[in-house]
């Protein structure tokens, strides 16, 4: 009696240990899946914050961006908006109409009296305004504080590649007595802009300048200085020029954050750490013929790292019909072959439709060669012009 009492009782208690074993690990397991879920959640936020921080800048640009054509939307003229980020939305044989010109003219200062509209922060803490007086010509421009080679040498010393500088100012000259025009009936493309050291440069100098730069993040620091300079003849298009309408990558390096390489196609993949990216838009140079056909245009400066050749070859009508007299252009073998151009090819274009190169000297007339030039391994700038000036 006393051990089936023992078992009946006894029974009983190992039944309720075996459940609380079974309620703890159930406990357990609640508390570990708890747990990983939290983990989980805290990694994909940490991992969405860095992804964040690092296209920031993009955003950011990209968001100016889309506040700047809000404004620019507003420009309308014969049922058409043709705004300073796009104008070229005309056929290329039709004639550039005068009246949407003036337009554009008109309002491409509206964004220096949007100031709710257009600041970004995150960019205006990184520039500074600096005072310009070079060879008689003053203005004010924005520069980067820090970590940009352009910025630095401007801030130190006042000007930027002050010899190239000097002789653009004399080849403008130059054309100007020879033409009989005054500085203002005189047009000066440049392409591939960067801070616009040129762009406002000549157009202080009293010359009409078309300015051309892709980066998002330097013509939003362009579009400031205009506001500096509001009287300039400027006209800024957010747009590269390359062989076709398409989408690229930028690339600008972490230690001189105004520079920057351009990747397109399979290159845009190529990513390089510690460099910000942003997608750019290029168009072709001969959608805006029919806008510079009637134009006395003097000068063609193109600085756009390798990208030379394509900016040539989708202007080549500007070269073969209409004989720019002056063409600046900066030409690295290297750089000229990684995006795709043979340079020898690219030199041959320019001799064979009548043009001299020389060592940005056009006063001297030193000549050089295509083979002295397409030998040379380091960066070097060349200023082609036509045998029709004389």
């Amino acid at each position: 009696m006393e051990t089936d009492n023992f078992v009946k009782i006894k029974g009983p208690g190992i039944n309720i240990k075996k459940r609380n074993r079974k309620f703890k690990a159930i406990i357990l397991n609640i508390f570990f899946s708890i747990l990983l879920v939290i983990i989980f959640i805290c990694l994909y936020f940490l991992n969405v914050r860095i992804d964040k921080n690092q296209s920031n800048k993009i955003k950011m640009a990209n968001e100016l961006i889309e506040r700047i054509n809000k404004l620019e939307n507003k420009v309308d003229n014969l049922n058409e908006s043709f705004s300073l980020i796009n104008i070229t939305g005309y056929k290329k044989n039709e004639q550039f109409n005068e009246n949407i010109k003036n337009k554009i003219f008109e309002n491409q200062g509206h964004f220096c009296k949007s100031n709710d509209l257009f600041r970004q922060p995150d960019i205006d803490q990184k520039i500074r305004t600096v005072k310009i007086n070079f060879e008689n010509v003053s203005f004010s421009m924005h520069v980067y504080i820090n970590n940009d080679y352009i910025s630095n040498q401007i801030s130190r010393i006042g000007s930027w590649e002050k010899e190239i500088s000097i002789n653009f100012l004399k080849c403008l000259k130059y054309y100007s007595e020879k033409k009989h025009l005054s500085e203002n009936q005189i047009t000066v493309l440049d392409i591939g802009a960067n801070l616009g050291w040129y762009s406002y440069l000549l157009s202080n100098a009293g010359y009409e300048i078309i300015s051309f730069e892709a980066s998002h993040i330097n013509d939003y620091i362009l579009k400031k200085t205009f506001c500096l300079n509001q009287n300039s003849n400027v006209t800024l298009i957010n747009k590269g020029i390359g062989l076709e309408d398409e989408k690229c990558i930028l690339q600008h390096p972490s230690s001189n954050v105004g520079n920057a390489v351009i990747l397109c196609g399979e290159n845009a993949n190529i990513k390089v750490d510690n460099q910000n990216r942003e997608e750019i838009e290029f168009t072709r140079l001969s959608n805006y013929i029919p806008y510079l056909s009637n134009k006395n245009l003097a000068l063609i400066k193109i600085d756009v790292e390798g990208g030379e050749g394509k900016v040539v070859k989708s202007g080549i009508e500007l070269i073969t019909k209409y004989h720019i007299p002056f063409i600046y252009i900066e030409f690295t073998t290297d750089y000229l072959k990684m995006q795709g151009t043979d340079p020898r090819e690219l030199l041959e274009i320019f001799e064979n439709n009548g043009y001299y190169i020389s060592t940005v000297d056009f006063i001297s007339k030193n000549y050089i060669s295509i083979d002295e030039i397409v030998n040379v391994i380091s960066k070097d700038l060349y200023l082609i012009y036509s045998k029709f000036l004389e």
